[in-house]
């Protein structure tokens, strides 16, 4: 705990303090020592910034987390990320693109066993580590649920929509198209408060951004930063760097256009 409470810039106590109130549940050893990994470090970052940046009350910061599920201890494999992402399109992007394992592994940051367990279907991970390998290959990660079996339909209903859902990042996204290899990707992301992708890695193609409520903040290329209110719109070329957050207290609601280039 006197690590993690140095990376923080906070005292122990005030980590035990946020244990005690219940906005988090630290995994233990078996001598009861609290474990903290990467997870549980970022976990204590968004306590930090809602109860000490935003001075937000006990109450209120107990609610965030658990609208984030962060006051049930869970695993990396233990998330509300919709298992339909996980299938063997990945493998099928990879192997089109004539990439080893190897290769794409140290590309997007993880392990080459770990990337085999996604190809292979045997884990379920979190939504930011598979971001990370659509954007390597060029691909919104919705291209990677699976096709609707009635293809001769157009017509998505509120209640048919494919949704992705990450507790740990805050992060709801709902694909409104049905069509599948389209070159056109339609889709309406909800962030919730503290929600952020700080760099997303350059692909082809290009977005559109509508915010529909909220307020986001977007960083485009090295210097350009725009913050965006409802009724707001934003286009930019996917092959800069470009990352997102939600700094507010409420819950933003965007449109999202995402046109592939072939």
């Amino acid at each position: 705990i006197q690590d993690v409470a140095k990376l923080l810039n906070v005292v122990p106590a005030t980590i035990r303090n946020w244990e005690q109130h219940g906005f988090f549940v630290p995994k233990r050893s078996e001598n009861g020592y609290r474990i903290f990994d990467q997870q549980d470090v970022e976990t204590l970052k968004k306590i930090k910034n809602w109860s000490i940046d935003m001075k937000m009350g006990t109450q209120a910061v107990k609610m965030m987390a658990d609208s984030y599920n962060l006051s049930s201890n869970h695993s990396d494999e233990d998330n509300t990320l919709s298992k339909e992402l996980i299938n063997d399109k990945w493998k099928e992007s990879r192997k089109a693109q004539n990439k080893t394992i190897k290769e794409v592994a140290e590309a997007v940051g993880i392990s080459t066993s770990y990337l085999s367990k996604i190809e292979n279907m045997q884990v379920n991970p979190r939504l930011e580590v598979l971001q990370k390998i659509a954007d390597y290959y060029g691909e919104n990660v919705l291209y990677y649920l699976p096709a609707d079996q009635d293809e001769a339909s157009q017509l998505v209903r509120k209640d048919q929509r494919m949704r992705v859902i990450d507790k740990n990042s805050g992060l709801t996204i709902e694909n409104l198209l049905k069509q599948e290899n389209s070159r056109l990707s339609f889709m309406m992301y909800t962030l919730k408060p503290g929600s952020k992708r700080p760099t997303m890695q350059p692909h082809s193609g290009n977005e559109i951004v509508f915010v529909l409520s909220g307020k986001v903040t977007f960083t485009i290329g090295e210097e350009k930063v725009y913050y965006l209110e409802e009724g707001d719109c934003l286009s930019y070329s996917s092959e800069e760097n470009h990352g997102w957050c939600n700094e507010s207290t409420e819950d933003a609601q965007l449109l999202w256009f995402y046109e592939r280039i072939l």
